[in-house]
């Protein structure tokens, strides 16, 4: 019950579906929305008998079959291996196993991608156990050094995707220093251009892998800079994109939703395929705010034989807003003198914003997100008055 969750509650909420909401934690945002008609804590996803039993649990106590949303990559790949258990109680809609796999995997996702001369960054699997400058052979530098399997290293390295690494030498010294990721990373082709130049095609394939909604999106700013998550993007009409998307998913099993990256190559202005994620989007809220409502089409979908099709068209221009990781991105900018004040609010400017969490009809996940956000605050300028530190404090993250 991340921004995910919370905006797949709030989206079936308001149209009086009831909505339970499943975190893996009790601090997760979501599980504050007003439109939850019961809030679970769930095992870690890493004690998978524990959080089977859960389920199927909650799924028994439950009027009829209910409709399950995954929205986190650990718990598509869960639900992917307990599809046979988890179907008794849910109705759900994910590709095949080996679908699911290959996107999960970024190293079998670059073989996909070559197979299907999908245009896609050079990547090279970095070799542990011999001399990885050998394994490293042929990738031009500066590169980045990524995991195969992301949601194990964001237990790690939260917000930090990526690695920039600019020698081999430097490449050496991190592998070393990665320890249990050292054996499940990549490297891959640094693909030029503004983080403004990334977009995202969001899809919904039915039961039957038709695909019967589209969306895309830009990037305006993301945190961390040039390798994070958006925190600022816009609707954004883009034929290209939506071709290049529309092919890939014609060689998979396109059912449920997948969010899809592109990078528009500073070379030739042609996109090239970044990574899919086989769940709903961090962009969750600006699709059903420009008039793609992927939540209330899923749940059609599952409930109903003919669900009917999303909007041919939708709104352009409407920005998508994460106060909280849009300061820390203005924060590191700045820092690095590439942007000033007017030229990061200048973005801001202009046409309807849509909030990551704010939502008048449901404060209480904005007010919970931001008061954690200044009592941070205020403790960091406290220490900085005082001349202390407190203990584990993490320099690089977002005041």
């Amino acid at each position: 019950m991340t921004a995910n969750g919370l905006a797949v509650a709030r989206s079936l909420g308001r149209k009086g579906i009831p909505v339970v909401g499943v975190g893996a934690c009790a601090a997760e945002p979501g599980l504050r929305c007003r439109y939850l008609r019961a809030r679970h804590t769930a095992p870690d996803v890493q004690d998978e008998e524990k959080l089977l039993d859960f389920l199927v649990s909650l799924g028994g106590r439950l009027a009829g079959r209910g409709v399950l949303f995954v929205t986190a990559d650990e718990y598509v790949l869960f639900c992917s291996r307990y599809r046979d258990e988890l179907s008794g109680y849910y109705a759900f809609n994910l590709p095949s196993r080996q679908t699911v796999e290959c996107f999960l995997d970024k190293e079998k996702t670059s073989r996909f991608a070559s197979r299907n001369q999908i245009r896609h960054p050079k990547t090279m699997a970095v070799t542990i156990g011999r001399d990885v400058e050998t394994s490293a052979a042929g990738m031009a530098f500066p590169c980045i050094l990524k995991p195969r399997d992301s949601h194990l290293w964001r237990r790690d390295y939260k917000e930090q995707k990526v690695i920039v690494v600019h020698s081999a030498e430097e490449l050496h010294r991190t592998c070393r220093g990665l320890g249990p990721h050292a054996s499940k990373v990549i490297l891959q082709e640094i693909i030029p251009g503004p983080d403004d130049s990334i977009y995202q095609y969001l899809a919904y394939g039915n039961r039957e892998s038709e695909i019967i909604a589209e969306f895309t999106c830009r990037k305006l700013r993301q945190y961390p800079p040039h390798f994070g998550i958006a925190c600022l993007c816009e609707s954004r009409q883009e034929p290209g994109v939506r071709e290049e998307g529309r092919r890939l998913l014609s060689r998979i099993d396109a059912r449920g939703i997948f969010a899809i990256e592109y990078k528009m190559d500073a070379r030739d202005g042609r996109p090239v395929f970044l990574e899919a994620n086989l769940r709903t989007s961090f962009f969750g809220e600006l699709p059903v705010s420009s008039g793609v409502d992927f939540p209330y089409l899923m749940y059609s979908d599952l409930v109903d034989a003919n669900p009917g099709r999303g909007p041919a068209e939708f709104q352009e221009g409407i920005r998508l807003w994460n106060l909280a990781l849009d300061l820390g991105c203005y924060y590191r900018l700045r820092k690095a003198r590439e942007t000033t004040l007017a030229g990061w609010a200048g973005k801001l400017l202009g046409g309807r914003i849509a909030h990551t969490y704010l939502a008048w009809d449901d404060l209480h996940p904005w007010m919970f997100v931001y008061g954690r956000l200044l009592l941070r605050t205020l403790s960091r300028v406290l220490r900085r008055i005082t001349g202390t530190r407190g203990a584990g404090t993490k320099e690089g993250r977002h005041p």
